[in-house]
């Protein structure tokens, strides 16, 4: 036989990989760049990416972090936990420090509150054995029996509770009335070194080098200065501020209009831990604005914002107009007209024609005007609805007062909420649904992606039921409606009112808009004159008074800490028949992360006796609704292997098989969005 031709030879396999690998290693200059740092500062100082170690993760003992978080806490990590007051911070720490007690491994309390004890550390959960406490009496001495932990190596939890509580020896010599300018913001920078410094490995390459300790910062939110005109990274000095707001320069408290460039103010610098007295570079001021109002065809749909959607609201304490934009968190309004995204990762900003009317939100109630500002006011008669009224505001993110008098908070006997949106001229049409229209469990149990399939043709203003083609939706089920105009409220779906179509007979009909219905078409600039203010100055921060406070801009646990999580109190829990509170419901949003992704948030019930987390309903919640666990009415359904009815049933029925219970809870922390 003759010798196979080249066409038929099959061809050789490359590496690339491998390939680049070598001509890297073989590289003289580069290798002895590499030797050359290695015997400097040691081996594995500089490593190919593909050489690294992967992150291990620990699990939390709490589900809804091992979800949002996609696993676990990662080892080496700095983690900050904030909040108010009894927002189950601390017993989340502790929950977690059960967890690595479990493990063999040792947890270090810093007390610096002075009120841990030892019976509640157990009631939790932590293995005394392995569970160590310190009560500092001084910020600085709280920072080295920190760092020296952290060193050693040999704690896989520390847990410093709380930095705020911590006073720095300075403030606690010194007499009252002297002032100690920034001491705690630049112990926290001092601490925050420390600690990085501690975790860094010595070797990239080898995970034996890892310093396996996770650092959780408790921090208590007391009094919070941010910007209110919208990101405050984006503006040099990272405020942007009001008009009343005064700045502390070397000759005292100043307006903006009082101040000029070159004036010397105090700023911290976080490098040399002093303060320093540095010029003022330049004064950024925005004024005169260009607004749009919008009208529909049908005239009775207005708002005013700019092009890029900021609102006119009043200024924060009153007196003139400001612009906002519409996806801040405000100080005490918040304008609906921001709406979940299909992914639920994001809150998307809206578009022209994509306005709701307040009414469709609202739902049951009126909106009438009262003087020339717009006053929104949600009426019951009956009081078994107001919890779950409340509970769609929360849920659509529209934040409110349950106030008539004053500024308090104050619970009127009849059931009346009131929301305020300032400077718009005409209040808008009154819409209300059925008044006996509940709050549906489908809401909380269908997501965003499925609800938008689900809805895509109704959106264009054509629906089908019973076989009849309308502009809406027809049928003899009101609750069937009621759901489905829900459902159109949560997700921003534009829809009309709740009709009987015949008197005689149960027949109730939904109509939907169309987009063209919708459309803002007719534009009116206006202009207003507004002035918000900022400072460019080294060190990028500076101190700004606000009410009665002085307060440091800027933050060095922002940008030192691998997880920063936000925990707010949403709901007090009760017994049923019984007004005695038994726990809290809990919103944990992260704010920032390294290792997961950010911006996400989630919903935990904390109850006080015995103190626990409810795992088990944030495991149901979110295996539904990422469609994991199927649900049809009171029935759970997992593939063939598991129907139950009733959560409880199916939660006891997983926990008879731990193998299957623990490829679900993967399953869930897995789930990619």
């Amino acid at each position: 036989m003759g010798r196979p031709s080249k066409k038929n030879k099959e061809p050789k396999v490359i590496d690339t990989e491998q390939v680049t690998l070598d001509k890297i290693k073989k590289s003289s200059n580069l290798r002895t760049t590499l030797n050359a740092l290695e015997k400097q500062f040691g081996e594995g100082t500089l490593v190919l990416a593909s050489e690294t170690v992967n992150i291990e993760k620990i699990p939390t003992n709490i589900f809804l972090f091992d979800v949002l978080l996609k696993g676990g806490f990662p080892i080496s990590s700095i983690l900050t936990f904030y909040g108010a007051e009894s927002t189950a911070k601390s017993l989340a720490a502790l929950l977690f420090g059960a967890a690595i007690t479990k493990r063999g491994e040792r947890v270090a309390i810093i007390d610096t509150e002075h009120c841990i004890e030892k019976t509640w550390v157990k009631k939790l959960g932590l293995d005394l054995s392995l569970t160590y406490f310190s009560q500092p009496d001084t910020m600085e001495k709280a920072i080295d029996i920190a760092d020296t932990l952290v060193r050693s190596g040999e704690f896989g939890l520390v847990i410093f509770d709380s930095i705020t509580s911590a006073a720095p020896k300075e403030e606690l010599e010194k007499s009252a009335e002297s002032q100690q300018m920034a001491l705690q913001a630049r112990l926290n920078s001092k601490l925050l070194k420390k600690l990085t410094s501690g975790l860094q490995p010595k070797n990239l390459s080898d995970p034996k080098s890892f310093n396996r300790t996770i650092v959780i910062l408790i921090a208590q939110l007391r009094e919070k200065v941010g910007c209110i005109y919208g990101n405050p990274e984006i503006i040099p000095g990272g405020h942007c501020l009001p008009s009343y707001s005064k700045i502390l320069t070397k000759g005292g408290l100043k307006y903006y209009t009082e101040i000029k460039e070159g004036d010397l103010v105090p700023t911290v610098n976080m490098t040399t831990e002093r303060v320093e007295y540095k010029p003022i570079k330049e004064i950024i001021t925005y004024q005169e604005s260009n607004f749009v109002e919008f009208t529909n065809k049908y005239k009775h749909r207005k708002f005013v914002c700019t092009e890029n959607h900021r609102l006119i609201l009043r200024k924060f304490g009153g007196g003139g107009l400001v612009a906002k934009p519409a996806y801040a968190n405000l100080c005490r309004y918040k304008f609906p007209i921001k709406f979940k995204g299909s992914s639920n990762k994001r809150l998307s900003n809206i578009a022209d024609w994509e306005l709701q009317l307040l009414g469709w939100v609202l739902s049951d109630g009126g909106i009438r005007q009262r003087g020339t500002n717009l006053e929104v006011v949600i009426y019951q008669s009956k009081e078994q609805y107001i919890p779950e009224i409340r509970d769609m505001l929360i849920t659509g993110g529209i934040k409110f007062r349950e106030t008539i008098r004053g500024r308090k908070l104050h619970w009127k006997p009849a059931h009346e909420f009131y929301l305020y949106q300032t400077g718009i001229k005409k209040f808008l049409k009154k819409f209300k649904l059925t008044p006996k229209r509940l709050l549906p469990d489908i809401l909380y149990n269908i997501s965003s992606k499925q609800f938008s399939v689900f809805l895509q043709a109704l959106q264009h203003g054509d629906g089908e039921h019973s076989g009849k083609k309308c502009r809406g939706i027809t049928s003899d089920k009101l609750l069937f409606i009621e759901q489905l105009a829900g459902l159109c409220m949560i997700h921003g779906v534009p829809v009309g009112n709740i009709k009987k179509t015949n008197k005689y007979k149960n027949s109730y009909r939904l109509d939907f808009y169309t987009t063209t219905e919708l459309q803002f078409n007719y534009k009116t600039n206006i202009k207003f004159k507004d002035t918000a203010w900022c400072v460019s100055v080294d060190n990028n921060n500076f101190f700004v008074q606000q009410g009665r406070y002085i307060y440091l801009t800027g933050n060095s646990l922002k940008h030192a800490s691998h997880y920063i999580l936000k925990f707010r109190s949403r709901a007090i829990l009760k017994k049923k028949g019984n007004d005695d509170p038994v726990g809290r419901e809990i919103v944990v949003k992260v704010e920032k992360s390294k290792y997961s992704p950010p911006l996400v948030q989630g919903v935990m019930e904390f109850y006080f006796t015995p103190p626990r987390i409810n795992n088990k309903k944030v495991f149901v919640d979110y295996a539904i609704q990422y469609g994991i666990i199927k649900r049809a009415g009171a029935w759970y359904t997992y593939g063939d292997t598991i129907k139950e009815m009733g959560a409880d049933k199916l939660f006891l029925a997983l926990k008879d098989k731990p193998e299957l219970l623990e490829k679900i809870k993967k399953e869930v922390i897995d789930y990619d969005l």
